[in-house]
């Protein structure tokens, strides 16, 4: 668990300004995260199984090649080009 001086050494670290009553608010939410934490590294997580999330079962879809554009095609629609290449301004 954190102190309220840890906290206000946290905003510092931080360069974020905080008051008093801040501090204190924000120190018990950062003590109410740690002991879920806590409780959840107190469960038994040895010969667990992972099933994955939702029981999702590989749910990235493959890669699909399809053919695009010509590049002469692409750039058909603009004035600004140049050797096969849009042709930007300038950043700053």
């Amino acid at each position: 668990m954190i102190t309220k001086e840890e906290t206000l050494k946290m905003s510092e670290f931080a360069k974020i300004k905080i008051n008093d009553k801040e501090a204190e608010r924000f120190t018990a939410d950062i003590n109410d995260i740690l002991a879920f934490v806590d409780m959840i590294y107190e469960e038994e997580h040895e010969n667990v199984e992972f099933c994955g999330l939702n029981n999702l079962k590989n749910c990235l879809r493959e890669d699909i090649v399809k053919p695009s554009l010509e590049n002469e095609q692409i750039l058909s629609g603009t004035k600004y080009k140049d050797k096969g290449y849009f042709v930007l301004m300038k950043g700053v």
